[in-house]
């Protein structure tokens, strides 16, 4: 949640801190839900920080895990929410 509230104020560096500090709690626990939101949050930071590579790594490794851990209703709803984000951005290389 923090992570998503320095995304909205642009404070990328403490965003993505924040994010990678879910995602390593949340690691070693079995809720999946919250740890693909998590990384969900991370990819979009990077986006914004137009570090391109890391970005494609998290969204790969966040539709392994809603597509391994969650429910197919909600993994569906989830990389769904991927793909706004992504239409969203448009061209990457703007």
């Amino acid at each position: 949640m923090q992570a998503q509230i320095y995304l909205s104020e642009g404070k990328y560096k403490q965003a993505l801190a924040c994010a990678n500090e879910a995602i390593r709690m949340l690691s070693d626990g079995e809720n999946y839900c919250y740890l693909a939101n998590s990384m969900e949050t991370k990819s979009r930071i990077e986006l914004e920080l137009k570090d391109y590579t890391n970005y494609a790594k998290t969204i790969v490794a966040c539709i392994n895990i809603a597509s391994l851990h969650i429910s197919h209703l909600q993994a569906d709803k989830f990389i769904d929410s991927l793909a706004e984000v992504l239409s969203n951005r448009g061209n990457l290389t703007k």
